[in-house]
């Protein structure tokens, strides 16, 4: 059984198996060309330099309208206006909030799998009546979002040190997290939306569309709003 901090260092993958499928293990994250950042630098370098040649020439030319140096050598930069676009997009159809939070995740997600069921404790004879759905959730995020439980339940309303740091030690075990994971992964894989995404990033070898269009559009996962989720 492991305890502890040392549960984080499971999500890790291990030195020997990073050792021998580095090669692999970046091509399946699309990261091929960042191998060697000895090779990678010099060309970064070099596209780096053309950028600000082009930008510098765009400036003394009068070519960029925005930006202007004045007669104390000072960059003056302005903001051009942006027309308002009133048609609708497919952007109409998401929530108005950009942010959604983990603590909303968690519950959603347990709500359609029950994995916080699988949080048992360690002791068979143990009587004591069960944490709250909320102080597994915020165990989960203290390791997941490498935060650490100490702060994950200082910067969090109504979660009390102590019973999350007694939670974590006697519920998560890695048999335990192995079972919740599991859950999750059969969950997701009775989506057909999901099963969609993986076959273009199959085939395209980049990051699905879906998670492509959220992003460019502004939604993102919000884990800093961690003292009003609780």
């Amino acid at each position: 059984m492991t305890l502890g901090s040392t549960i984080f260092d499971d999500y890790l993958i291990p030195q020997s198996v990073w050792k021998v499928r580095k090669k692999e293990l970046l091509q399946r994250a699309g990261l091929e060309g960042f191998e060697s950042f000895q090779e990678l630098e010099p060309e970064l370098k070099k596209a780096l330099k053309a950028q600000y040649r082009t930008t510098n020439k765009n400036i003394d030319s009068g070519k960029n309208p925005y930006a202007k140096v004045d007669d104390k050598g000072k960059l003056k930069v302005s903001t051009p206006k942006v027309e308002k676009d009133v048609s609708y997009t497919v952007t109409d159809l998401f929530p108005k909030n950009r942010f959604i939070s983990l603590f909303e995740v968690l519950t959603t997600v347990n709500r359609l799998s029950n994995f916080s069921d699988c949080f048992e404790h360690w002791q068979i004879k143990h009587n004591r009546e069960k944490p709250e759905e909320k102080t597994f959730f915020a165990g989960v995020m203290g390791y997941g979002c490498n935060l650490g439980i100490r702060k994950i339940a200082r910067i969090s309303r109504n979660i009390n040190q102590n019973e999350l740091e007694n939670t974590v030690n006697w519920y998560f075990t890695n048999e335990n997290l192995i079972q919740a994971n599991d859950r999750i992964l059969k969950l997701s894989e009775r989506l057909q939306l999901l099963s969609l995404f993986k076959k273009e990033s199959a085939k395209t070898g980049s990051t699905p569309f879906f998670w492509r269009f959220l992003a460019r559009n502004g939604y993102c996962l919000n884990i800093l709003d961690l003292p009003s989720i609780f």
